[in-house]
Formats: C-alpha cells, sequence, structure tokens
C-alpha cells in the first residue's frame, strides 16, 4: 500500500497521489461531510475532524482543535493506531517512518496527560 492520503478515525484510509492533497481532501470533504470548502481549509477541516494527513514525508494529526475555551484534545482512535503500527514497513521514507513512530509516541504523552488531567480535575477540587 502506497502511503499518501488521508486517514479517518474510524480507520478508513482515503489514497491520494503525491502533491495532490488538497484537490483529494476538498473531493473527500464535499462526498462525506457535504460541505464544499476550497484550497487548504478542506485540508484542515479533514484535520480537524480527527484525520491523519500523509505526506511522502511525514504525517500530521492535530492533537489540540480549536482555541480557548473551545479547545479540545483530539487523541488517536484505536483503528488509526492499528492502521499506523501495521502499516510502518510501508512508509514510502525513512522521514514519513520516523514521523510515523514519533506520532505514536506523541499520542501516548497525550494520553498520559489527559488521564492525568483527569484524575487531578477529580482528586483536587
Amino acid at each position: 500500500m502506497e502511503l499518501c492520503g488521508f486517514l479517518a478515525g474510524d480507520g478508513t484510509f482515503t489514497f491520494c497521489e503525491c502533491w495532490q492533497h488538497v484537490a483529494s481532501a476538498q473531493k473527500l470533504v464535499q462526498e462525506t461531510y457535504g460541505e464544499y470548502l476550497t484550497g487548504i481549509r478542506a485540508e484542515n477541516f479533514l484535520m480537524e475532524q480527527g484525520y491523519v494527513v500523509y505526506y511522502a514525508n511525514s504525517v500530521q494529526h492535530r492533537f489540540c482543535i480549536g482555541f480557548g475555551a473551545k479547545s479540545r484534545m483530539m487523541l488517536l482512535t484505536a483503528e488509526q493506531k492499528d492502521f499506523i503500527v501495521a502499516n510502518l514497513s510501508n512508509a514510502l521514507t525513512v522521514e514519513q517512518r520516523k514521523s510515523m513512530e514519533a506520532l505514536l509516541r506523541q499520542d501516548e504523552e497525550c494520553q498520559e496527560k489527559s488521564v492525568l488531567s483527569r484524575m487531578e480535575a477529580k482528586y483536587l477540587q
């Protein structure tokens, strides 16, 4: 499998050609969400929905969505983690593989912080 495209929260991977992310994002947003967004706004919309974006040399995921009081944490889903782990050997480049591994580590750190903050909120009030 060629890893270039968008990984949804349910583990569904939508392939796109290298350098075609914006056009593919626009199509995916329109078909999946019924929204018509142009340019980078479509890709940003997908990331705000929790998608992991696979580029030729990296992967990206937003762990924090929104700003201020409206911000929320967006961790990887179990299906996304399973997909990433299962496809480490399919990375297009060494850089992409390192980026995938870093994404998994970052998710673990965010998971730990999330659990600690919930415990602190519960017991320190």
